[in-house]
């Protein structure tokens, strides 16, 4: 939907006393600020796909600093993040924790993964990455606080 469609369409709505909680919207800065200007308590919610996209843009961007990001790795997260949402539609606390468990699953901390979807966690000494190089974590990214 177009950006002034959008905030019409709100202030019509406010006008007539209907309340507003949430906009699912992109990353559009401008909207939102539009928006907050009609009415302050509405929150914002990014859609899906668009999380999807700016995740990749940034891991990409990230791979421009780390070499070792390879995009074998930054797919490996991609389809990890894919399923973690899914999992956990409706769930915020699910989605809290499956973040957490993403930014250091790949490099081979289990603490926050879930038995359910790791098998690290269910048996350590024979799950392998068969979605990364060699079948083992990204070691070399391990200790970087940048990701």
């Amino acid at each position: 939907m177009e950006p002034d469609m959008v905030i019409d369409l709100i202030g019509q709505a406010v006008q007539k006393g209907v309340q507003i909680e949430g906009l699912v919207a992109d990353d559009d800065t401008t909207v939102m600020s539009r928006v907050h200007g009609i009415c302050s308590n509405i929150r914002k919610m990014s859609d899906k796909n668009h999380i999807k996209k700016n995740i990749s843009n940034s891991l990409y961007n990230l791979q421009k600093v780390h070499k070792n990001l390879s995009s074998k790795v930054i797919k490996y997260i991609q389809k990890c993040f894919n399923y973690m949402i899914s999992q956990n539609q409706g769930n915020p606390d699910g989605i809290e924790k499956g973040l957490s468990a993403l930014s250091l699953h790949p490099f081979g901390n289990h603490i926050e993964c879930s038995e359910v979807w790791c098998h690290h966690k269910r048996n350590p000494t024979t799950s392998k990455y068969s979605s990364l190089h060699y079948g083992k974590p990204s070691m070399k990214m391990k200790s970087s606080s940048k990701i």
